[in-house]
């Protein structure tokens, strides 16, 4: 009967102490990658704003193109020949239309940025959440195995267990 007591005891034990030890250093290395997870989001953020800078610039640089592609459409819609001399009002059309198009060329040039925004903005959640994930699964761990251990600690202190677990355990299958 005390060896069954004891044998029931020293099962618990061995498996609540045969867990592997979470180093705290893991855990602050988890929380640091959510910090540089962060930073990289608002990097990418940062990117993108200089792109749509870049791009802006870059359109309002080519006025003179975006001009002569709202003259040539000008001119085949009205069908007036190219070389012809456009009255003022026509003129006046003409950079209408020429302030239209780079409107829309903004457009869709914000509307890129945005979607990259979203995109970035996305997967920087979505990673953070999972590396929280992790390092809530990190604290847990630690939590269960401080708490094994001072289970296993009152468990040996309660129950006088042999001191070499391999003779007590040959001892036990002893004829």
């Amino acid at each position: 009967m005390q060896r069954t007591l004891r044998l029931l005891l020293i099962v618990p034990i061995a498996f609540l102490t045969a867990c592997a030890q979470v180093p705290i250093s893991a855990i602050d290395v988890s929380r640091q990658v959510s910090t540089g997870i962060s930073s990289l989001g608002t990097n990418g953020q940062d990117a993108v704003a200089a792109w749509e800078e870049v791009a802006l610039a870059l359109l309002d640089e080519r006025w003179s193109q975006i001009y002569k592609r709202a003259d040539s459409e000008y001119r085949k819609k009205r069908q007036i020949a190219a070389g012809t001399a456009l009255a003022a009002d026509q003129v006046e059309e003409v950079a209408g239309l020429a302030t239209l198009i780079r409107d829309d060329a903004r457009k869709k040039i914000t509307g890129k940025a945005n979607e990259m925004r979203k995109v970035i903005t996305e997967n920087a959640k979505t990673t953070l959440e999972a590396n929280e994930s992790v390092t809530r699964l990190l604290i847990s761990a630690n939590s269960v195995l401080s708490t094994q251990q001072a289970v296993a600690k009152q468990m040996t202190e309660h129950a006088k267990l042999p001191a070499d677990l391999n003779t007590f355990v040959l001892n036990l299958i002893k004829p």
